[in-house]
């Protein structure tokens, strides 16, 4: 199957500056942005653990809603509109982070990845061949996913690891996501079965996970539904 690219952008950096012109004065800290902020980081020891706290907040309180009207499928809401609403897409949630980070001096950049592909290369022709955007934080060299509710701080998805993806607030050329280290990806499932003389029996089973196997065992049994546990 072949395609046909066409662009009015010369390269990756000019998609980039386009695309933050567009991103960051949105990301403006309100003065109830700024006040959730330093309720949160209140007693935090360093800047990875008020970074921890701000996205724990995030993607547990802000809900995964997407309306695409006029520019709203690449422009973000002001970070003030999402705190005060509650909801938003991929772009809303990393702009609300913007905002509380920058409220407590932290700086993070939006990041624009393909995640829903399983192409793990980007064509020549810069073009927005993306489809979700997730956060970077510089000063921590940590990339986080906050529309990610069950994915712990530290961690990608699975389908955002190991992909292209561009930095907006740097350096414009492609970047690759980092992928969860295999010794930090396991899981142990343990099973104890007890057979009585009248034929019955029961069954226990325990789940160790870590890393990414955590997430995937996380959301199995997450979807199984309340009552279907075992």
């Amino acid at each position: 199957l072949s395609h046909l690219f066409i662009s009015n952008l010369r390269s990756w950096d000019q998609l980039g500056q386009s695309y933050a012109s567009q991103h960051r004065s949105k990301a403006k800290p309100s003065p109830a942005i700024e006040a959730l902020a330093h309720q949160l980081t209140e007693g935090a020891a360093d800047e990875r653990e008020k970074t921890h706290r701000l996205y724990d907040w995030v993607r547990k309180n802000i809900r995964y809603v997407a309306t695409y009207i006029g520019n709203g499928g690449w422009v973000p809401h002001e970070a003030s509109w999402v705190l005060d609403n509650r909801y938003g897409d991929c772009k809303d949630h990393v702009v609300l982070l913007e905002a509380l980070l920058r409220a407590v001096g932290i700086e993070s950049s939006p990041v624009l990845i393909a995640a829903g592909s399983d192409d793990y290369s980007l064509p020549a022709v810069p073009i927005l061949f993306f489809d979700h955007e997730i956060s970077w934080v510089p000063s921590l060299n940590l990339f986080l996913d906050a529309t990610a509710d069950t994915v712990p701080f530290g961690l990608l998805p699975a389908n955002e690891q190991d992909k292209p993806a561009v930095v907006i607030y740097r350096d414009h050329n492609p970047q690759r996501t980092p992928m969860d280290s295999p010794d930090n990806a396991s899981l142990i499932r343990t099973t104890e079965i007890r057979v009585f003389p009248d034929g019955s029996a029961d069954r226990k089973t325990d789940v160790q996970a870590r890393g990414i196997a955590s997430v995937w065992a996380r959301d199995w049994y997450q979807g199984l539904g309340k009552g279907k546990e075992s």
